[in-house]
């Protein structure tokens, strides 16, 4: 999988919205408690996971799967 650069900094970027969000709704759970924050937490993993699959396939395109052998985070990140 050949991704452009612009695209695993999208990536980045956007994995990095999703921890600000968790960050936010932990902070402020009570504010946001009307909200179905359940499902939308499960909604933003799903999409963090698969920034991190990009980016993680990017990073190590031809020693992912003996990356994920030996590590056990790589290995979640790649079945989550």
């Amino acid at each position: 999988m050949s991704v452009e650069k612009w695209q695993l900094a999208q990536s980045l970027i956007d994995a990095k919205k999703i921890i600000d969000s968790f960050m936010y709704i932990s902070e402020n759970i009570k504010s946001v408690s009307n909200l179905n924050i359940h499902s939308r937490i499960k909604s933003m993993s799903k999409e963090f996971y698969i920034h991190l699959y990009v980016i993680l396939d990017s990073a190590f395109s031809g020693k992912k799967k003996s990356i994920c052998e030996t590590d056990e985070i790589a290995e979640r990140i790649r079945y989550n």
